[in-house]
């Protein structure tokens, strides 16, 4: 068999249709994929554009703000009426007091003295003057009573607190003297 040599015509065409076969598989195989995956990303980030768009230049409605007013003047209205829970009236400061009494007979605390006692007029941060009453309350007894009778104070249903604690050791035995500035807030 003689072998016939290809002319350089043939030999051009033989290499040129290598070449765009080599093209067609990359353009199928690479090109074509990545372009679909850009063309849908591209589409994704238009939609994703024009919703945040419009949600820039959406004005909302006044259902939408009378409705957040409302929940809001709620919370305010359920927190009034937790401060008016706790808070004393005139009538209820000496039932205050008799419950501070108990709380002392039941931890086994000696009341020497209760008065009243003679302070300014407090204001908050905001210079709103608050209505309260101090009572100095002294009394006698360890300091393990004198402990659980703290938490029972702050487990009143009134609003109560403590503003000054004075503790000292009396004379005689293990019993301490303790004097105490009892705040009662009132209405």
């Amino acid at each position: 068999m003689v072998k016939k040599r290809l002319t350089k015509l043939e030999q051009m065409g033989i290499v040129a249709l290598i070449a765009v076969i080599a093209c067609f598989f990359y353009v199928k195989k690479v090109y074509e994929p990545e372009c679909k995956k850009f063309k849908e990303l591209k589409g994704e980030w238009d939609k994703l554009s024009k919703e945040v768009k419009g949600l820039k230049w959406q004005v909302p409605s006044k259902d939408t703000f009378s409705s957040i007013q409302e929940e809001e003047l709620e919370k305010a209205k359920s927190e009034l009426k937790k401060a008016n829970f706790i808070l004393v009236n005139e009538k209820g400061l000496a039932e205050t007091l008799i419950q501070i009494s108990r709380l002392t007979k039941q931890y086994n605390l000696k009341i020497k003295e209760i008065s009243p006692a003679d302070e300014k007029e407090p204001q908050d941060k905001k210079g709103l003057s608050l209505n309260r009453t101090l009572h100095n309350l002294v009394m006698a007894g360890n300091f393990l009573d004198f402990k659980n009778f703290l938490k029972e104070i702050k487990s009143l249903s009134k609003l109560v607190t403590i503003e000054k604690v004075l503790i000292e050791r009396e004379s005689e035995g293990e019993n301490l003297k303790i004097i105490l500035l009892l705040a009662i807030y009132y209405k």
